[in-house]
């Protein structure tokens, strides 16, 4: 290694040069390479002893930037402490100021006489604590009437809301001991009562015994057509225009009739009662029935009818264009 860097330094001093052309590969018997390593640690050798130094001399001046910095800092809290004190004695200052120009104001107002400045200052003062009492007084006075009246009309309308609740729930009971159904929608239906058409077939039959001849009269139902009749009732508020369909199914639930039942302008708790005739789609009895509210929508009110306020002035203009309408009369006779 020691050779290495020898040669190196000579190769470096030579100014890179080699010294014959059969040296391209190798130069006094090294590799190229090994030169180039060489060269490499003289020069990193070299730049060691200089990069320490200027390490050093960085150091040092961070380290006394930091303590300028942090003295910079120290005055600058102490002019602030400085600051905040000039500020205290300023407003000191100001408000001597303003006392002084208020007993200047007060003396010009009043007069020589401090025993009287001093009670007209004192009834001031206690004439705007009382003014100021006064006014707290005042707004706790109405917050708490606000509250009061906030608090009764919450009070009212749950007691509203509870008596319409139990109203509801009343007419609900009555109509469950009566025999309704509820369907839905505050609508129920009554127990409802079914009947098949019915045919009488007439035959005239021999009677060999009698050796007469008879009419024989037999009854057939005909379960293609039956007759439907029950009552439908709301629990609502006010009046409702109801709709509500009803289907009838076998026994392998299959859907063989319906009818659909309308009630206009229905009041709540009335009864309405209806008969509709149903065409079944089958010759055999239904075994079950459904029900459901096809609409339940409300009858708006009407809006309330203004009528003319007639004040005594307008009666007393009508009552002396009528005394003239006279006179005019009574003079053309």
């Amino acid at each position: 290694m020691r050779e290495s860097l020898r040669l190196a330094a000579s190769f470096i001093a030579r100014g890179g040069r080699r010294p014959g052309r059969g040296s391209v590969q190798k130069y006094c018997g090294l590799p190229v390479a090994t030169c180039l390593i060489g060269v490499g640690l003289l020069m990193a050798l070299a730049a060691v002893p200089q990069a320490h130094a200027q390490s050093d001399v960085e150091k040092q001046t961070i380290k006394q930037l930091i303590e300028q910095n942090q003295a910079l800092l120290a005055e600058i809290e102490v002019l602030r402490q400085d600051v905040a004190m000039l500020k205290l004695e300023v407003a000191k200052i100001e408000k001597e100021r303003d006392d002084l120009q208020q007993f200047i104001d007060d003396h010009d107002a009043y007069g020589t006489a401090f025993e009287q400045y001093t009670y007209f200052r004192e009834m001031m003062a206690r004439e705007a604590r009382e003014r100021h009492l006064a006014e707290v007084k005042a707004r706790r006075e109405e917050q708490r009437k606000t509250l009061r009246s906030r608090r009764q009309q919450t009070q009212a309308e749950r007691l509203a809301q509870q008596s319409k609740e139990d109203e509801i729930r009343e007419r609900h009971s009555k109509l469950r001991k009566a025999g309704f159904t509820l369907v839905e929608d505050d609508v129920y239906v009554g127990q409802m009562g079914y009947a098949y058409k019915t045919t009488k077939e007439k035959t005239i039959r021999y009677n060999p015994f009698f050796e007469s001849y008879y009419l024989d009269e037999d009854e057939q139902i005909e379960y293609s057509e039956m007759t439907v009749s029950g009552s439908l009732v709301h629990a609502g508020e006010q009046e409702y225009d109801i709709g509500v369909a009803i289907a009838f199914f076998d026994d392998q639930e299959s859907q063989i009739g319906q009818t659909v039942v309308k009630v206009n302008g229905a009041r709540p708790g009335v009864p309405y009662p209806f008969t509709s005739i149903v065409t079944m789609a089958a010759n055999r009895p239904f075994r079950t029935y459904t029900a459901w509210v096809l609409y339940f929508d409300p009858i708006p009110l009407p809006e309330p009818i203004e009528l003319p306020v007639t004040t005594e002035t307008d009666e007393q203009t009508a009552q002396d264009g009528d005394d003239a309408g006279t006179t005019s009369a009574d003079d053309d006779g």
